[in-house]
């Protein structure tokens, strides 16, 4: 993980510094797994409705036994991540998380320091509050950039605070706080969040692990069982996600 002094580095730049967003792949055969059962979901609720931590921090959407496990890396600030969260992934979520065939990830991929300090937010809220924030988030893109023009000044600020108030101060900054704040989190759950450097460190360093292993070069990203892909460039995003899953099984 990284330290508190190497993240404070990188929250020294003035402008929201942004990785790709977007990478394509090519259309190609897809191998046809065996047909994968559907699953009842538990009496009255439906799939989507159970999330699960993971022993990694991660929050699991659907059937936790699901033999098909898809986690979409995206970012907060990705504008195609917004476009996939609201317009693709609902029919995702109905067709086949709802089956119990497929269990679904978002984990957060970072690009800048708006995406990590919004992360981390999103993580501190729970395993109740992730999925709808992360919608909320992607619903008001244009709101979370208000603060941009701040991070320069924030991180500046920050660095003469000690180490459980740089991120408040960071994060309070660059507005972080009336945002969250107006989406229901408390002034001081914002301050246990933030206050405790590790919850920022983590999320950054699950981003850069997974950015490793998976060369993630663009987002959003998906990774189906263990293989990475990403969405194919004029395709409805429905139906290059929709391809993978059923040949995976989902049928």
């Amino acid at each position: 993980m990284r330290n508190l002094s190497t993240l404070t580095l990188i929250a020294l730049g003035s402008a929201l510094a942004l990785g790709a967003c977007g990478k394509s792949d090519t259309v190609g055969n897809e191998t046809q797994q065996d047909a994968v059962a559907k699953v009842a979901a538990p009496q009255g609720q439906k799939w989507s409705d159970v999330i699960t931590a993971t022993a990694d921090g991660g929050f699991v959407m659907g059937n936790p036994d699901a033999k098909i496990k898809l986690v979409e890396y995206g970012s907060l600030t990705c504008s195609h991540c917004a476009e996939f969260a609201q317009e693709a992934e609902p029919k995702i979520v109905d067709e086949f998380v709802d089956s119990g065939q497929v269990a679904y990830e978002f984990s957060n991929f970072m690009r800048n320091q708006l995406d990590t300090l919004a992360a981390a937010a999103m993580q501190c809220a729970g395993k109740d509050r992730y999925y709808p924030l992360m919608h909320n988030i992607y619903v008001s893109q244009e709101e979370l950039f208000k603060g941009a023009e701040n991070l320069g000044k924030a991180a500046q600020a920050m660095q003469s605070q000690p180490d459980n108030k740089k991120f408040i101060t960071y994060a309070k900054g660059i507005g972080l706080y009336d945002f969250f704040k107006a989406r229901g989190l408390s002034e001081q759950q914002l301050d246990q969040c933030y206050g405790d450097p590790a919850n920022v460190l983590s999320v950054q360093s699950r981003s850069d692990a997974a950015g490793k292993q998976f060369d993630i070069q663009g987002t959003p990203t998906f990774v189906l069982n263990g293989e990475a892909f990403s969405l194919v460039q004029g395709v409805d995003p429905v139906v290059t996600v929709s391809e993978k899953l059923r040949a995976a099984g989902a049928r």
